[in-house]
């Protein structure tokens, strides 16, 4: 898969790719870096008053890089599946949103 803009180089230490992501993180203000297997979750205030609190941006780690997801999300479910989607299916998969609507937490495209 391709690097992308906002993807980061992945070790294998899960604290060193915290850190990486922690350092390049520009959303919003962190409250916590969550690491489930080969995805991480970022919990964090939004720059933007208008949204809400907290919300969640994920990464995934896919050989020695960190794919960023490019979005928050209102939910840490909805942040770990797209992630997951994106990095079994593509950054352009539609089936995260497939699954998001038929689960309820997404209800319109």
């Amino acid at each position: 898969m391709a690097t992308k803009a906002g993807d980061l180089k992945a070790t294998n230490n899960v604290e060193d790719n915290k850190a990486r992501i922690a350092a390049r993180f520009v959303w919003g203000d962190i409250l916590q870096v969550l690491n489930i297997g080969d995805y991480y979750l970022v919990e964090f205030d939004p720059k933007d008053d208008e949204l809400a609190y907290p919300m969640y941006h994920a990464y995934y780690k896919d050989g020695q890089t960190l794919h960023n997801t490019q979005q928050g999300h209102d939910s840490i479910e909805e942040a770990l599946i797209v992630a997951i989607a994106r990095r079994f299916d593509g950054r352009h998969t539609k089936s995260d949103k497939v699954f998001l609507f038929s689960i309820g937490l997404l209800t319109s495209s």
